[in-house]
């Protein structure tokens, strides 16, 4: 997928009033996806995204952001805009995310995360992330 393509499938997903906020949504919750996955984690995804993507997930970064509520706070101050608000533009990146990577790929980079993130990253009628059967 290319980086506009990517792009436009997050816009698509916004409400008119936030399709302008389009690039900095992505930037900022790739940017916190790439604090919050384990090292393991970012190296199953980036090969499979755009070049402009991938650097979200470099190898120097460190594993952080322990509970849902981090990620969208880091978000939120990434973007000036509180954690309400930033929500659903987490979600469109995260659902444009799940359309441009395989399946297998995005579950082993999502599985190191706490089940709290399942919510925000639009996993919750997928089960799990952590991929654990009862």
């Amino acid at each position: 997928m290319r980086y506009d393509a990517f792009l436009q499938d997050v816009r698509d997903r916004l409400q008119p009033g936030e399709r302008d906020m389009a690039e900095t949504a992505v930037a900022a919750t790739l940017a916190a996806l790439g604090v919050a996955l384990s090292k393991e984690g970012r190296t199953d995804l980036a090969p499979q995204l755009p070049k402009e993507l991938k650097a979200y997930f470099s190898a120097g970064l460190e594993n952080g952001l322990d509970t849902a509520e981090l990620f969208l706070a880091r978000v939120a101050q990434t973007m000036n805009l509180d954690t309400t608000a930033v929500e659903p533009m987490v979600n469109a990146v995260m659902a444009a995310l799940r359309d441009a990577v395989s399946e297998g790929a995005l579950r082993n980079a999502l599985a190191t995360l706490p089940p709290d993130y399942n919510r925000i990253l639009g996993l919750e009628s997928q089960g799990p992330a952590r991929g654990a059967m009862p």
